[in-house]
């Protein structure tokens, strides 16, 4: 966000091009971007309100932004032995941004030891694809389906989720038949919903 804000306010911006796509960043500079000190600052302001929920998982997108929202809001839980378990389905809509490309399985399993990355059956980001096209909202509307239906299968009763705006609208919107202004979540936002599933 920072960088696209930047990019934009430079004076010879074109008013359509950006600065994580693979012409602009040939080097992969914002590949798999962290937290800025803000975004850090939102996920601790979130404690105060995790830490009275009662959670048997914290399930996170394999995106390090997401990764680390989730382990810094529920950083007491997790050193209690909170288990943390990354999942594909969750990445923020894939392709074009290299910002969105996560880094291979095993670099972020040695930057976050505490986070279970057994789910992710690729080393390299499977949702990559060319790196020229974004993916459609159809295919992101399917891995918002795919990740509910998991959802619906675990024993846990009480899972926290820390991912991407995009995919939550997806998930709300094409999922759960929420639309309208509620369907958009704003960064570092936490929501609590209680699903309830029939005949899974």
């Amino acid at each position: 966000n920072v960088a696209q804000r930047l990019w934009r306010e430079a004076s010879g911006y074109d008013g359509v091009s950006e600065p994580y796509t693979t012409d602009n960043d040939p080097d992969g500079k914002y590949v798999d971007a962290e937290l800025t000190d803000c975004g850090v600052s939102q996920a601790e302001a979130l404690r105060p309100r995790t830490t009275h929920l009662g959670v048997d998982l914290l399930v996170v997108s394999p995106l390090r932004r997401a990764t680390t929202t989730g382990l810094l809001a529920f950083e007491a839980h997790v050193a209690r032995g909170l288990p943390v378990l990354a999942h594909e389905l969750l990445h923020e809509t894939a392709g074009r941004h290299t910002c969105d490309r996560r880094l291979p399985r095993s670099a972020l399993a040695a930057a976050f030891p505490s986070v279970d990355y057994s789910l992710l059956l690729d080393e390299a980001d499977p949702l990559w694809g060319d790196g020229a096209s974004r993916e459609s909202c159809l295919a992101l509307a399917r891995r918002a389906a795919a990740f509910t239906q998991w959802l619906a299968q675990r024993p846990e009763q009480r899972v926290a989720v820390a991912t991407h705006s995009g995919f939550l609208c997806a998930m709300m919107v094409s999922v759960l038949g929420l639309g309208g202004e509620g369907a958009w979540f704003g960064t570092g936002e936490m929501r609590t919903l209680r699903l309830t599933f029939r005949g899974v």
